[in-house]
């Protein structure tokens, strides 16, 4: 089959050494992409990074499309949809995927619609099944409802958000969990307890996300170290300033703006426990690498399908700040709680979010819409 990905961001895990920011979303359809190229084509529909119209780097071919951001002016716009008109009709795809809210989810679906492609699309975050970003986008979050309504297929990420569809959009969708590779040795790997220090945070600098809700954590812990990783983005300069000169400000906090992905996950390795601040997410892949370096995680209130506290994995406060507060302090002095976390932790990625599973339902979901 030949498959084209939709993924405007996806360009720098895939170009060694390109600083672009990029998301949970293109990290997902990346992961999934690398399992399926060995059996069928694939390409990747991208942003413009300033690279060639096409360019094939390893298995992959990407076609450059439009720009990111400046959607202020009409002709952007109109320039834009044209674009990805073209971008699409030149992968010759049978099937086409994409991941997270937006109004090129529309597009794709009307040209696949019109063509006679197959159409993929994957939840992201819970604003896209709850109606959240529909109403708060104008004719952009119609064209996202136009998307959904249309698509051959929804994938969703956990058991809630195919509730969420179902309830907002009466949409039933299909539940194929996040993936990682996760290979035996990585077991054996994991670092020591005695060795695993510091409580870690790690994500794009957005409001969504609270970073100042960690830092907050910070100064309630002054004895303990605090690992803060997050790039700047270009469109919340501002944001990522304040929060920089407040983490700067304080002893116990390391400001990491950049890690390359490829050495991203020795953090997650390190690390005694992973704090998740976000007011919503989708199925963080945070948790996931925090998960497979055997590092227990504490959210103050995303635990999508309950997984943490039924798989016993760390713990979610529900939203009480002070809650989250004596949930640090019991696994930073509770040494048996945290072991037990901590083994329960690998074992829940390996057996429900290693690729080798999740990538089976990938192909039998292709295979199955390739037929009809």
């Amino acid at each position: 089959m030949k498959i084209c990905f939709f993924s405007l961001s996806a360009y720098p895990l895939f170009k060694s050494g390109h600083q672009a920011v990029f998301g949970g979303s293109e990290l997902q359809l990346s992961i999934v992409a690398e399992h399926l190229a060995s059996r069928h084509e694939i390409s990747f529909i991208v942003a413009d990074f300033g690279q060639a119209d096409t360019e094939r780097i390893g298995d992959y071919t990407f076609i450059k499309s439009i720009r990111l951001g400046g959607y202020l002016s009409p002709w952007f716009r109109v320039k834009s949809l044209f674009i990805l008109i073209k971008a699409l009709y030149r992968t010759d795809a049978d099937i086409f995927i994409t991941s997270a809210a937006g109004p090129e989810v529309g597009v794709i679906a009307l040209f696949c619609k019109v063509l006679r492609k197959r159409f993929i699309y994957r939840t992201a975050s819970s604003i896209d099944c709850d109606g959240e970003y529909i109403r708060k986008n104008g004719f952009r979050g119609k064209l996202f409802k136009f998307g959904l309504e249309h698509a051959d297929v929804i994938i969703a990420q956990s058991k809630e958000n195919e509730a969420l569809l179902k309830k907002h959009y009466g949409i039933d969708a299909v539940l194929i969990k996040n993936a990682f590779a996760i290979h035996e040795h990585d077991e054996t790997g994991i670092v020591s307890e005695s060795e695993k220090k510091g409580i870690l945070w790690v994500g794009r600098m957005e409001p969504n996300k609270r970073p100042e809700t960690y830092l907050k954590l910070a100064k309630k812990f002054p004895r303990e170290r605090f690992v803060m990783i997050a790039p700047k983005q270009n469109h919340l300069v501002e944001y990522f300033e304040m929060a920089f000169n407040k983490a700067q400000s304080m002893e116990n906090v390391q400001f990491i703006e950049r890690v390359p992905f490829d050495k991203i996950q020795e953090y997650f390795n390190k690390a005694r426990l992973l704090v998740c601040t976000s007011e919503y997410e989708g199925f963080p892949n945070v948790h996931l690498q925090s998960c497979i370096g055997g590092t227990p995680v504490v959210t103050l209130n995303i635990n999508p399908d309950n997984y943490i506290t039924k798989n016993n994995i760390g713990y979610c406060a529900d939203s009480v700040f002070e809650k989250m507060i004596d949930q640090i302090e019991t696994l930073l002095n509770d040494e048996g709680d945290w072991k037990k976390k901590s083994t329960n932790a690998f074992r829940y990625a390996k057996e429900n979010h290693d690729i080798n599973i999740v990538g089976k339902q990938w192909e039998e979901l292709l295979y199955s819409l390739a037929r009809n």
